[in-house]
């Protein structure tokens, strides 16, 4: 059963209208990790994120009002230390999609998972209820590891966030 952005059943097999990826512009636009600390640069220069929820929100209601066709976070445990300290703070994907699908309307929300670090049907549980939430906007992009340098403390029992 598929339910349109008007809450009306859609006909077998029709995407959602509400999905703005299968809209009819040639270019797609989308913001690229606004949950975490600088964003995508490694800087400590002016004018990098500082990784709070005010600073993302206003991100997403421009995309919004913009009418970007995607948000898209980065997945991130924690930052990498240094003076820039990248993905320092950060905030989790599935709860940040969730949190942006009720201040927005237009973009299509993704969430970045890791395989071994949720459980695929948690993944699958709080997938479908942010798309409903969304009315029908979000995707999942799912990665099969992690870089272990990067990320060692995720695999290991011992180690120390």
């Amino acid at each position: 059963m598929v339910v349109d952005s008007t809450n009306k059943l859609a006909p077998e097999g029709a995407p959602r209208t509400s999905n703005p990826l299968y809209g009819d512009r040639k270019l797609k636009l989308a913001t690229f990790g606004s949950n975490i600390k600088s964003g995508c640069a490694i800087t400590s220069g002016e004018g990098a994120l500082p990784g709070d929820w005010p600073t993302s929100l206003r991100i997403a209601r421009l995309a919004d009002a913009m009418e970007f066709e995607a948000i898209i976070p980065v997945g991130r445990f924690r930052g990498v230390g240094g003076e820039t300290d990248y993905g320092g703070t950060s905030f989790e994907p599935y709860t940040f999609a969730a949190a942006l699908a009720s201040q927005t309307e237009h973009p299509m929300l993704f969430s970045t998972s890791h395989v071994p670090t949720i459980h695929p049907i948690l993944a699958a549980k709080q997938g479908a209820t942010i798309d409903h939430v969304s009315g029908g906007r979000f995707r999942s992009q799912h990665r099969d590891g992690l870089e272990q340098t990067r990320d060692r403390h995720v695999w290991r029992a011992d180690a120390r966030a």
